[in-house]
């Protein structure tokens, strides 16, 4: 059978993998499912390479100003600095204020501002760790053991899903996180170097378990 990738990179580079698989089963005496699944592990692998970590902190920047007074100054009403956070996908700005007995008071200083809460990245590092999640997945589900993404705080990240039939099985790896194709280094262009230096990997691979092979008979 020809395993198929559903993933939207270049032809070449998809024919490449497909045939490191095929050369996983003839040179090494894989079976479909376990071979398939080296690959998609080493894809997962790449695609965290290519993931970028985000800061601890967001940067703090100047807000245009929203209102003057009638004797023409900034209206303290109206926060000078804010954050930029991602919203379902979406990039928005966000003032940022302290609240105090007195009610809400404008920071005086970026300096000043960099101490609120909203500059705190909770989640910093969620979409490298999402592919080391798959990857585990995948590796789990062919081992027999118990899957990585069950045990996750954050449901539906990521997942892996085999279909078909035991000769003729599909995987399938979906990243959920909205934001996740502007972690990537260079964009959607990503996956595909990804899923070439995973061919590249997987090629050596079996390059040096075969010659491990010969070496043994010998």
């Amino acid at each position: 059978m020809t395993p198929t990738l559903s993933v939207e990179v270049d032809p070449a580079t998809t024919q490449r993998l497909v045939d490191q698989i095929h050369e996983a089963q003839a040179r090494l005496n894989m079976e479909i499912r376990p071979a398939m699944a080296w690959a998609g592990a080493l894809a997962a692998q790449s695609l965290g390479a290519q993931t970028i970590v985000s800061p601890k902190k967001r940067k703090v920047i100047d807000l245009p100003i929203q209102r003057v007074t009638k004797g023409g100054k900034a209206d303290r009403r109206y926060s000078p600095f804010g954050v930029e956070v991602w919203i379902k996908g979406e990039k928005k700005i966000r003032p940022i204020y302290r609240f105090g007995t007195h009610g809400v008071w404008r920071y005086q200083t970026k300096a000043q501002a960099a101490q609120n809460w909203k500059t705190k990245i909770g989640r910093s590092g969620l979409a490298k760790q999402s592919w080391k999640w798959n990857r585990g997945a995948i590796e789990a589900a062919v081992s027999g053991g118990g899957s990585v993404l069950a045990a996750m705080r954050i449901p539906k990240v990521s997942e892996v899903e085999w279909f078909g039939e035991v000769d003729a099985p599909e995987l399938r790896i979906t990243n959920n996180l909205k934001y996740i194709e502007f972690a990537l280094r260079g964009g959607r262009g990503a996956v595909d170097t990804a899923l070439g230096k995973a061919a590249n990997k997987l090629e050596h691979e079996i390059e040096r378990r075969a010659a491990l092979a010969l070496t043994r008979i010998a």
